[in-house]
């Protein structure tokens, strides 16, 4: 197609001439050779490129050196083979290890350190004091008994009070500890749900209420037997129980809230101290009182 911005004087003649300028140009491209020599090089057909007689000779001498081991290996074994069969029983001379003195020692090492450790778990108090958080809740609840301003209703034990009042100052014929009979409708709703969670709770199976931590569990010679100790508390109780290995009997004890503070007071949280005061008197567990509490006797 020929160019609209220049003028020519004939078309046709001019559409022409570019046709035959690109066709030119054309053959012009096909046609040119490169500047850089790319064909392959000369050594490329070298022998030394294509075979490497050093890598041949390894290898020959690697698998002359296999096989010279397989006949060897092979001669052992025929030889094994021929001659008879003789077990030398005899006991050992020396030491069946060089090191056996050495291992010893640090297996006993090893053990001594894990019960050590152990010892410190068992000793190791707990860190939040279960006594002053009971005082602690003890004034929180005095403080919330002193601020409410309606009856306690979310405890079911301690609205019994209040509901045994409303009831009588009902029948009496008067309007109530809450007034109107809107209020009055709202505390027996409360109530009776405390009462049914209370009720549920009652029901539970002994194995779910019961949570208790097992404190201790060692075994301890008491007086001439040997007996395995647990001991586990729920927070409030402590449960003992001495199983006798030598016949199969297990003597239990259980310690109530009150004295088993006292324990815990007097061994500073260390239950193998109480451990320790464990004795068996006509057939039944007890603890004996300490050397301090018998001296102050």
């Amino acid at each position: 197609m020929v160019n609209c911005g220049r003028p020519v004087a004939n078309k046709r003649l001019a559409q022409k001439e570019l046709a035959h300028n690109q066709e030119m140009h054309r053959k012009r491209i096909q046609g040119m050779k490169p500047t850089i020599d790319t064909k392959a090089p000369s050594t490329l057909y070298m022998r030394h490129l294509h075979c490497n007689l050093k890598r041949e000779q390894l290898l020959e001498e690697r698998y002359q050196q296999i096989d010279s081991d397989n006949r060897m290996l092979l001669q052992k074994m025929s030889d094994i083979m021929r001659k008879p069969i003789s077990l030398n029983l005899a006991a050992k001379k020396g030491p069946s290890s060089l090191n056996h003195a050495a291992r010893k020692a640090e297996l006993k090492k090893i053990t001594y350190d894990n019960h050590r450790f152990l010892h410190q778990l068992q000793r190791t108090g707990p860190v939040i004091d279960r006594a002053e958080m009971e005082e602690h809740a003890a004034s929180s609840w005095k403080f919330y008994q002193n601020s409410i301003e309606y009856p306690d209703v979310l405890y079911g034990g301690k609205a019994k009070s209040v509901y045994d009042a409303e009831m009588a100052s009902r029948q009496a014929g008067g309007a109530g500890v809450f007034g109107n009979s809107h209020s009055a409708q709202m505390y027996d709703n409360a109530y009776e749900e405390a009462s049914q969670y209370a009720q549920q709770e009652e029901s539970r199976p002994a194995a779910v209420q019961d949570h208790k931590k097992l404190v201790r569990k060692e075994g301890q010679q008491i007086g001439n037997e040997y007996f395995l100790i647990e001991m586990a508390t729920d927070g409030r109780t402590l449960e003992i129980s001495a199983y006798d290995q030598s016949c199969g009997a297990t003597y239990t004890l259980t310690v109530n809230e009150k004295n088993h503070r006292a324990l815990v007071r007097e061994t500073n949280q260390d239950y193998g101290k109480v451990a320790g005061r464990l004795a068996i008197k006509d057939k039944r567990l007890v603890i004996e009182p300490s050397k301090l509490d018998a001296t102050a006797e």
